[in-house]
């Protein structure tokens, strides 16, 4: 499999620890959307697709990815939650 390139793994990272949301790509990736996901792709995130998609599903919590609304949802999480350090 192709490694996934670092500003997506970031971009990854940051949806899940933070609530910062992504591009439109890993968003579709994030919502189980494959026909947006592949529309939206650049050669290098085309070639890291399968990559994405294992890091997502084996490496990210259920409850952030699967459909727009669990994103949705994981987003809401954090705009609810008080800022400050422990967020």
């Amino acid at each position: 499999m192709t490694p996934i390139p670092e500003h997506l793994k970031s971009s990854l990272d940051a949806y899940v620890t933070t609530g910062r949301p992504t591009g439109g790509c890993l968003r579709a990736i994030l919502a189980n959307d494959l026909f947006e996901a592949v529309g939206r792709a650049d050669k290098n995130t085309t070639e890291a697709m399968a990559s994405l998609v294992s890091y997502v599903y084996n490496e990210c919590p259920s409850r952030c990815h699967g459909s727009y609304e669990a994103v949705d949802a994981w987003l809401a999480r954090f705009a609810q939650a008080p800022a400050g350090p422990g967020r």
